[in-house]
C-alpha cells in the first residue's frame, strides 16, 4: 500500500518493516502547525503534548542549538 509522508516522521520505517522509496518530484517543504484554545496554554498536560509533538515532528538533522518554537495562542 503506497503512502507519502514528510522525512522526518520516516526515521523508523525500516524498524516498522517498512519500505522507502524518494517521491521522483520537487516538493516545497511541508508547514506542520498546533493549534489551541488559549485556556489550555498553562494547561502541564496540554503543554506536555504540545512539546511531545514538537520533539516527535523535529527534524532528525535539525541542529540542537536551534531555539525550540515558543508557545502561542491565537485569538479571533
Amino acid at each position: 500500500l503506497p503512502g507519502a509522508a514528510p522525512s522526518p516522521l520516516t526515521h523508523d520505517a525500516h524498524a516498522l518493516g517498512l519500505h522507502l522509496l524518494d517521491i521522483p518530484l520537487t516538493l516545497p517543504p511541508l508547514t506542520i502547525g498546533m493549534a489551541w484554545h488559549p485556556r489550555h496554554t498553562a494547561d502541564g498536560a496540554h503543554r506536555w503534548l504540545r512539546d511531545a509533538v514538537r520533539r516527535a515532528l523535529r527534524a532528525p538533522e535539525a541542529d540542537a542549538s536551534e531555539p525550540e518554537p515558543q508557545d502561542t495562542a491565537r485569538r479571533n
